[in-house]
């Protein structure tokens, strides 16, 4: 988080219930952060248009033990926003139906890569 507004808005929202000092849950989230494999199409610097379930199918590729369940394409307005993982407390990749279910199906979205 390279923001320290979103750095605070995580711990007010997320942080404050974890059960931990703000030091201690800003490493777990570096943490989380290194667990996740960003795939190789998203590292190369260019525009492509990619189907949701797409992206998705990268992300499980890319990281062992990782399921469609466990993971979401957000989009908005046609543009690819972000993707949500979910991982237990030992940052275990795991299901989260809600997070699947409200998920984006969308096709053929901008995907920007960093």
């Amino acid at each position: 988080m390279p923001d320290p507004g979103l750095i605070q808005h995580q711990w007010n929202k997320h942080g404050t219930c974890a059960g931990l000092d703000q030091a201690s849950y800003a490493q777990d989230i570096r943490d989380a952060t290194a667990r996740v494999a960003i795939p190789q199409t998203f590292q190369e610097g260019n525009a492509q248009r990619l189907d949701a379930r797409d992206v998705e199918r990268l992300f499980t590729a890319a990281n062992p033990g990782l399921t469609q369940e466990g993971v979401a394409v957000s989009c908005r307005s046609g543009r690819f926003a972000e993707v949500r993982i979910c991982l237990s407390h030992d940052l275990d990749f795991r299901a989260c139906t809600q997070v699947d279910r409200n998920g984006c199906g969308q096709s053929n979205l901008e995907v920007l890569a960093r």
